[in-house]
């Protein structure tokens, strides 16, 4: 598998109705720019580290792992799947504890980045005790819905929505990574109605930049009553529930559900160190595909040695 701050995905890239049409999946540092362009017109490009928009990927500024992004910048609608790894990211230190009782809901908190959803940008969201979090206020009603319903609530995101109890606690909020990957992280850790034999741990993210929601759930034991798992936009008409979990009882351990905007391309690209020099004694060196080095085998030794070229045509 291949990581995008946090991401879990299958090796090679991830597209949906876009798609960058020059880029490969292995260069050498010492190769030229390339002048980005794909499919439709208009997509930004972003890099792993650069927080504003590329024009071109320069190899030269990475060696090892390295990652491209191309984004219209509007999920105006998504794929949902859970085909991916369950990988909840870890709490840090710091991280804000809401102190939120029964029913109840946050004031508006930042996200920290400008996130979009249904294709209107936010910088704030709205964080219910009911494992349900929302970008308009209202997220405190503990009576869920099958999804989409024009009723309120509205424009959320149901991690396990239904009637919660925020003990043990805590429910907490933080942002991890790095722009223009950063990952805007809730956990819930509650019961419902209050009985510990239907606990409920679960991680929302919100990434930057390619606007995908990622739903890690560690357990959700709702067995005998209702909840819901999906996203809904602010008209209430607009929605996407997960299979199975749409007002309906399930039992879930180390789940990962995703939901993907349309327009999102994600690469993953290997950068090797450009052709080196290598003389009698050196250690082993690494070259790039189809790379080519010097080796310098003049100078009289000591005794004898041998050199070996692994993989590819192995001739000098």
């Amino acid at each position: 598998m291949s990581l995008l701050g946090g991401i879990f995905l299958p090796i090679g890239e991830l597209h949906a109705q876009c798609t960058i049409s020059n880029l490969d999946p292995t260069y050498c540092s010492s190769d030229p720019p390339v002048v980005l362009a794909g499919s439709p017109g208009g997509l930004q490009f972003y890099r792993a580290g650069v927080t504003t928009p590329i024009a071109s990927y320069d190899p030269s500024l990475v060696i090892g792992a390295d990652t491209v992004v191309a984004t219209s910048g509007a999920a105006t609608n998504y794929t949902v799947s859970n085909g991916g790894t369950f990988n909840p990211i870890p709490t840090p230190v710091g991280s804000t504890i809401l102190p939120l009782t029964d029913n109840s809901e946050s004031g508006a908190i930042p996200i920290g980045f400008t996130f979009n959803f249904f294709g209107v940008n936010y910088t704030d969201v709205y964080i219910g005790s009911n494992a349900i979090v929302g970008f308009s206020p209202g997220v405190s009603t503990p009576i869920n819905q099958a999804l989409p319903n024009a009723a309120a609530p509205n424009n959320i995101i149901a991690l396990a929505w239904d009637e919660m109890t925020p003990t043990p606690g805590p429910i907490e909020y933080f942002i991890a990574g790095r722009a223009p990957f950063r990952k805007f992280v809730v956990n819930y850790n509650v019961y419902r109605d209050n009985n510990p034999l239907y606990a409920v741990k679960v991680q929302l993210q919100l990434h930057e930049t390619t606007n995908i929601i990622e739903i890690h759930s560690t357990n959700i034991n709702i067995p005998a009553n209702f909840a819901t798992m999906g996203i809904e936009d602010a008209t209430g008409t607009n929605g996407i529930a997960v299979a199975n979990r749409n007002d309906e009882s399930f039992s879930i351990v180390n789940d990962y559900v995703t939901f993907v905007p349309n327009c999102v391309d994600i690469r993953y690209i290997t950068v090797s160190e450009a052709p080196t020099t290598a003389d009698a004694g050196d250690p082993e060196i690494e070259q790039c595909n189809n790379g080519t080095f010097l080796l310098n085998a003049n100078t009289p030794a000591v005794g004898t040695g041998t050199w070996t070229l692994v993989a590819g045509d192995p001739s000098i």
